[in-house]
């Protein structure tokens, strides 16, 4: 692809991304949401200093657990199509076979992945939430609120507003990417990946932040290769943008980066399959 190409395909993927969290920033928020519940109703019949102290076995993330593992599974088959289809259309040399056949094969790889990270990806966001609560608590404390008025200030907070649209972006990043690398891959044709960054103010950028995304935009490698991301306390590998089995927070949440394939031809300008 040229680089007019490749720009045309990173608007579609920022358009099917922001079609995925009208979507999924909701349910999230929802889910985000229960697992407040038990504090709200713990506070409301005992002590502000006593919900501070049990907080951590109030919480409940059952709801958010399944509500990521749903958008992983959707999301990430949706995205292998819609690269393997892309894919077909850019090269029709590719032996064609019926992308939903691929489903099931797909869904496994995404649920051993999530039985692998995903109770870790719970386990922070949970631990999340408590310093959340543990802030608002402390809040009520010092501003001496009875614990009605802790309550309401619970429920009145906007910070779950805010957070379901950071983890909705960093989790359908991470699922689109994932599911983008499966359906290259189903092609059975030798692929390199590019990186391709928004590259505007709020994009990542040494020395100012702790990772640079700027000097990322356009660098490829093979599709089993890694991506080099220069940090400013050290470099991380990476598979794709929003790897969550090897990047670190400050690597992937609210990263606006996308991943995209091209086929590699040889001397005489075939198509190389694998």
């Amino acid at each position: 692809m040229n680089r007019q190409q490749q720009n045309a395909r990173f608007r579609q993927l920022q358009r099917q991304q922001a079609k995925y969290e009208k979507i999924w920033q909701p349910r999230i928020k929802e889910a985000l949401d229960a697992s407040f519940k038990p504090i709200l109703a713990f506070i409301k019949d005992n002590t502000i200093e006593a919900t501070m102290a049990l907080a951590p076995s109030l919480l409940n993330a059952d709801q958010l657990k399944k509500v990521l593992n749903n958008l992983w599974i959707r999301t990430g088959i949706a995205q292998a199509n819609d690269e393997y289809g892309f894919l077909i259309k850019t090269y029709p040399e590719i032996l064609q076979s019926k992308a939903f056949g691929f489903n099931q094969l797909w869904r496994n790889i995404i649920q051993a992945f999530l039985d692998q990270f995903g109770a870790r990806k719970i386990a922070q966001m949970a631990s999340t939430d408590q310093q959340i609560i543990n802030r608002l608590l402390q809040q009520a404390l010092d501003a001496g609120y009875d614990t009605i008025e802790a309550a309401k200030l619970i429920e009145s907070s906007l910070v779950n507003t805010y957070r379901s649209r950071l983890i909705a972006r960093t989790e359908l990043l991470g699922a689109s990417s994932m599911g983008a690398s499966l359906g290259a891959k189903k092609t059975g044709l030798a692929m390199n990946k590019t990186w391709l960054s928004v590259r505007r103010n709020t994009t990542r950028r040494l020395p100012g932040d702790q990772f640079d995304h700027w000097n990322m935009d356009g660098v490829s490698v093979g599709i089993d290769e890694l991506f080099l991301v220069a940090g400013k306390t050290g470099a991380e590998f990476m598979a794709y943008p929003g790897d969550q089995e090897r990047g670190s927070a400050g690597d992937i949440c609210n990263c606006l980066c996308k991943v995209i394939h091209e086929a590699t031809r040889d001397v005489s300008g075939r198509l190389i399959r694998i």
